[in-house]
Order: C-alpha cells, then sequence, then structure tokens
C-alpha cells in the first residue's frame, strides 16, 4: 500500500491538551525535538471558543517555550480566537506571538483547500465546517 511505502518522520509530534502543573493545560502542541537544535521547532497553540483567557495564561506558555531546547527564532505562540481581541504580544521575550482569527484566517485556508479538493466527500466535509467556523 502507499502508506507501507511511505517514510515516516516520527521526529514530528502534534499533542492535544498537553498538561503540566506550571504551565496548566495547552490546547495543541506541534514539535519536532529529535534532531540538531537548529531544526527543532515547537508550537504552542491556545484554541478559544467561547471562553476567556485565564489570569496569566499567555505568559505561562511563554515561560513553557523557553524551556523547550530549540532556538527562540523557531518557537511560535498562537492564539486562535473567533475574534482575536485585546491581545499584543509580551516585550522581552524572544518568542513569538501570533494572533489568528476564525473568520479571517481559517476560513480563508478553508476556502483555499475547497478550491483544490476533488473528492466530493472531503468537499462536503470541508464546506460542513467551514460553515460551523463562519458562524463563530
Amino acid at each position: 500500500s502507499f502508506y507501507a511505502q511511505s517514510p515516516v518522520d516520527d521526529r514530528y509530534k502534534c499533542r492535544e491538551e498537553v498538561f503540566d502543573r506550571e504551565s496548566g493545560r495547552k490546547d495543541i502542541v506541534i514539535e519536532r525535538l529529535s534532531c540538531e537544535k537548529d531544526e527543532r521547532f515547537c508550537v504552542v497553540v491556545e484554541n478559544k471558543i467561547g471562553a476567556g483567557e485565564q489570569e496569566g495564561q499567555l505568559r505561562r506558555y511563554r515561560e513553557y517555550l523557553e524551556k523547550i531546547p530549540a532556538l527562540s527564532e523557531r518557537k511560535l505562540l498562537v492564539y486562535l480566537h473567533a475574534k482575536g481581541v485585546g491581545h499584543k504580544p509580551q516585550s522581552g521575550s524572544g518568542i513569538r506571538f501570533t494572533i489568528l482569527r476564525y473568520q479571517e484566517h481559517i476560513c480563508g485556508m478553508l476556502e483555499m483547500c475547497l478550491a483544490h479538493v476533488k473528492s466530493r466527500k472531503v468537499c462536503d466535509l470541508l464546506s460542513q465546517y467551514l460553515d460551523v467556523v463562519r458562524s463563530l
């Protein structure tokens, strides 16, 4: 089969609801750590739908990222939000911070995917998800 012939790179990990006592629960952590330091990276995604930020939450996530053994420019904190208002990157840290909004960023990505997908079932799924995202 195709998958049996495809090389799998197990250096990449995508984990949901990653918890540790110091920084709390992170919604999504994407990382590549089992390689040379200049090739390592870590992305923490905080996904906010219908909930506000907890006190000091983004600061704790930055502190978590600071401990990751990768170059600072290869670490990213993403705040994914329906509206994405009221947050600014904190100064004093080399860790990058970005805000993604469902309507502005995710809708565009889904629309781009829809334009290229040939499978009718996948198109239907993406269209339904796009409707949900637009309703946020």
